[in-house]
């Protein structure tokens, strides 16, 4: 917690393993129990993140662009600084 202190607990990217409803969606599944979870952690969250955070995800073995703010990742290396 002190490093989110330092920053007022703004966080800059967000790592999970599943992408969320919109996420399963894009790929033509049902969400999942945890995709549900997943967005309402993110949710009741929101103001802990900055206006441009970024999501990453890794769950679908695959390097998919979902929006400008979520990426799934598989084989990509992204720098992240």
């Amino acid at each position: 917690f002190l490093q989110l202190d330092k920053n007022n607990y703004k966080v800059d990217y967000l790592f999970t393993h599943t992408g969320g409803s919109k996420v399963t969606q894009t790929f033509g599944f049902k969400p999942t129990e945890s995709d549900i979870k997943l967005d309402k952690i993110i949710q009741s969250g929101y103001k802990i993140f900055n206006n441009n955070y970024k999501h990453y995800c890794g769950h679908y073995h695959e390097d998919y662009i979902v929006d400008e703010r979520t990426r799934i990742v598989y084989k990509d290396i992204i720098e992240i600084y």
